[in-house]
């Protein structure tokens, strides 16, 4: 339905993330094109050629990357659009022969593309660097990457270690100007800490505004180095009710909502900031997916999540913070009905 605009910018951000890690593993530096119309980019990627693609279910470009052995900050678009082929061969697959029209995906894409007219010039800006998670190989972590059905609320405890080590792994930036999120944490049985709501500041510069908007009879106490216990109890149902009613936010060790910076980035940048933000928190996601995964835990990213419920909760009443992505960690039950096998066989 309507949330699907959420789902697929957060897809979006989890992707990004997964080409920059699989581009270090090969020596390889990743920067991302800034400020990129619309209409340029599907020159680029000849989605401009509508005739090619279903009217019910056209493709839409996103964002350009440049991969290579050194970071790319000049760039000439025109020398590009130049270069390419006056026409692209072959037709677009019909995925369905049944849509329906969701009028606020539409409105929601066309408001949040690039206007030509009021961006600056294009840049490219850097990468972060990209964490290549515990001793195991990165090959071995990221093939073994899955997204978790059910906790396993019996053997829900993790170490303080584990918990530490992933929040360490998401606190550099995801690039030079995305720094704008936070977690709000549901922590349920972590050893040494007491189970509680907590609050992992990220970014150093917004702690001041984020304690003077969220609730003030909140403690603030400081567990860990920008780890803070908000409020002590147990908050497993609250965890579950606030995503959508789902057992496994609370059946995990803790579950988490991204708490992102949301109006002055979308005031100062325009309407397309806001599927950055998503991109953001999906490049953070899967950071954290490969965490868990080096650590011999499991993940699961919740895109179903009652942004309101969370908001009062936090005491949030405007929209200077605004949770964007929801997300739970603990040890997966294994569906023994299912088996797996390994991916691309005959290419790996």
């Amino acid at each position: 339905g309507e949330r699907c605009f959420r789902y697929v910018n957060m897809d979006l951000g989890h992707a990004l993330k997964a080409v920059r890690i699989s581009a270090k593993t090969m020596g390889l530096q990743t920067s991302k094109i800034e400020n990129l119309p619309l209409g340029e980019l599907e020159k680029l990627i000849g989605l401009d050629q509508k005739e090619r693609y279903h009217e019910s279910e056209p493709e839409i470009g996103q964002t350009l990357l440049h991969i290579g052995a050194t970071a790319q900050h000049d760039h000439d678009l025109a020398q590009l659009l130049s270069d390419l082929p006056a026409q692209y061969h072959g037709n677009a697959n019909l995925l369905s022969r049944a849509h329906h029209p969701w009028e606020a995906v539409d409105l929601a894409m066309k408001a949040a593309q690039v206007d030509t007219l009021q961006q600056p010039p294009l840049v490219m800006l850097p990468s972060s660097v990209e964490r290549i998670p515990n001793e195991k190989s990165a090959k071995e972590v990221i093939l073994k990457r899955r997204s978790a059905q059910a906790m396993d609320f019996a053997r829900m405890r993790i170490s303080h270690e584990q918990f530490m080590q992933m929040l360490h792994s998401v606190t550099a930036p995801v690039d030079a100007n995305r720094y704008r999120t936070h977690f709000a944490l549901f922590v349920h049985d972590v050893e040494s800490l007491p189970a509680g709501l907590y609050f992992y500041i990220r970014n150093s510069e917004h702690k001041s505004a984020l304690k003077r908007l969220m609730r003030n009879d909140f403690l603030w106490e400081e567990a860990a180095p920008n780890l803070y216990l908000l409020e002590k109890g147990d908050f497993r149902s609250q965890a579950k009710f606030i995503s959508c009613s789902q057992d496994i936010a609370g059946d995990s060790a803790f579950s988490l909502g991204m708490i992102t910076q949301f109006r002055e980035p979308i005031e100062t940048y325009g309407a397309h900031e806001y599927k950055e933000l998503y991109w953001e928190c999906g490049e953070i996601g899967q950071q954290l997916y490969l965490e868990a995964t080096a650590l011999g835990l499991s993940a699961t990213g919740i895109g179903c999540y009652l942004d309101d419920v969370m908001h009062r909760m936090l005491g949030l009443e405007d929209d200077t913070f605004q949770t964007m992505y929801h997300f739970t960690i603990g040890r997966a039950i294994v569906d023994t009905r299912m088996s797996m096998r390994a991916p691309y066989p005959n290419r790996i």
